[in-house]
């Protein structure tokens, strides 16, 4: 998998590390380790997270990149109400001890 890079305002290169990052949006978003429910969505979505696995924080990142909610050790839902998002194309991070996930869903 290749890195992706790009040049900020002041003209510096940023790197990106690969991720990875589920397409099929006709089927439950799914990993071994994580996956929400339903998808695609218009008000809430479900959480899934595997047992052994710790997670310290969970996002909700727009296709910008801007974070849109955040939530950290036991603060973080089940589900995510996203009545109040634009419809498009959203991905969840999770945050472990050891990596980071991120998993894709479609708001309608």
């Amino acid at each position: 998998m290749n890195q992706f890079s790009s040049q900020d305002q002041d003209d510096e290169l940023i790197c990106f590390p690969p991720i990875p990052i589920l397409s099929d949006l006709n089927k439950t978003t799914k990993t071994n380790e994580f996956y929400v429910v339903p998808n695609p969505a218009d008000q809430t979505v479900r959480l899934h997270a595997a047992e052994n696995l710790k997670v310290i924080e969970a996002a909700l990142i727009n296709e910008q990149g801007k974070v849109l909610m955040k939530f950290s050790g036991k603060t973080i839902p089940n589900s995510i109400d996203i009545k109040s998002i634009q419809n498009g194309l959203y991905y969840l991070r999770f945050l472990t001890e050891n990596d980071q996930y991120f998993v894709k869903f479609m708001k309608l």
